[in-house]
């Protein structure tokens, strides 16, 4: 079987990065795929570049949109809703795939015939600084790792999570059961609530070992600065949901896991000067561990004391 492959790019002012992202997906080794661009209203060429594009290769199609969404959630659920392939896959407008990744994905599939949902590793980079991403790392000699709900959630709250948008190959049917990107009510980190609820009515993902991406952190105009990295009410909704029909396990996991997340996001709005929230009102006080305790403390002090603390410990 060959599967088909919807790629989505949501673009909003990256023309400086756009012919790397699109030209890595149209130069793919695999070529049964459509490339969906959905185009926010640009004000640098982003929108005048991606229709170039279009003119040189017929599997690319442009959707328009006539305002902005924080986050690219808007345009991605857009071009999930006009998708046609079987499995749908997504790579930011600053990244870019490696050459082989959908030859690798299409491989995994037919291999793994009763999986959903598919991530690999890829490669963060930072300026001169290019490194594997930390489950990779962790899984560094080993083979392709079958991944239940239960050890994603440990392995999320450990640092490990081993997913990302641009690394990741979901069955289009499974965003009709988990739902898609919450556009309505996340301004950043919503893929972090999308992946969680694809995982939980998947069951189980398959991490294959091949890397598939680079995720550039020093490109302009990046969705994340300056912004929480989460919205702990997005991820307090799903929690609230995941939790009706989970064990003892999966719950405590599930609450340390938000509160991990909230604490990140705590902390990333006190380092960039961003509007914040009160830590000890957001947290889960059933699954409460001495790092989330030592927070919960430092979140009582005066922010001239707290900025400089957490720039030491962060």
């Amino acid at each position: 079987m060959k599967p088909k492959f919807s790629v989505i790019i949501p673009i909003y002012n990256k023309n400086k990065h756009l012919d790397r992202s699109i030209g890595s997906v149209i130069n793919q080794s695999y070529g049964n795929f459509e490339l969906i661009l959905v185009c926010d209203p640009s004000t640098d060429g982003s929108t005048e570049n991606a229709k170039t594009w279009q003119t040189k290769d017929s599997r690319i199609k442009i959707i328009t949109r006539e305002k902005p969404g924080p986050g690219g959630y808007a345009a991605r659920n857009l071009g999930i809703y006009n998708s046609s392939g079987q499995f749908v896959c997504f790579l930011d407008a600053d990244d870019e795939w490696c050459v082989d990744n959908l030859s690798n994905f299409s491989a995994k599939i037919n291999e793994y015939k009763y999986i959903d949902i598919f991530s690999c590793a890829w490669r963060n980079v930072d300026g001169d600084i290019n490194v594997l991403d930390e489950y990779s790392k962790y899984n560094a000699g080993n083979s392709d790792q079958i991944i239940s709900f239960y050890d994603f959630l440990k392995l999320e709250i450990s640092g490990r999570r081993p997913v990302c948008t641009n690394s990741i190959v979901v069955k289009r049917s499974l965003f009709e059961f988990s739902g898609t990107f919450p556009e309505h009510t996340a301004t950043v980190g919503g893929d972090v609530d999308t992946w969680l609820r694809c995982i939980y009515n998947a069951k189980k993902l398959v991490w294959c070992d091949f890397v598939g991406s680079h995720y550039y952190k020093d490109s302009t105009n990046m969705v994340t600065k300056g912004k929480s990295f989460v919205d702990p009410r997005v991820h307090h909704e799903t929690l609230i949901e995941l939790l009706k029909d989970s064990n003892f396990k999966q719950r405590y996991n599930l609450r340390l896991r938000a509160n991990k997340l909230i604490v990140y996001a705590w902390k990333l709005n006190h380092l960039r000067g961003a509007e914040n929230f009160c830590l000890v009102k957001e947290l889960h006080w059933k699954s409460i561990n001495i790092k989330i305790a030592l927070n919960m403390i430092l979140s009582i002090l005066p922010s001239k004391i707290l900025k400089p603390l957490l720039k030491n410990i962060y």
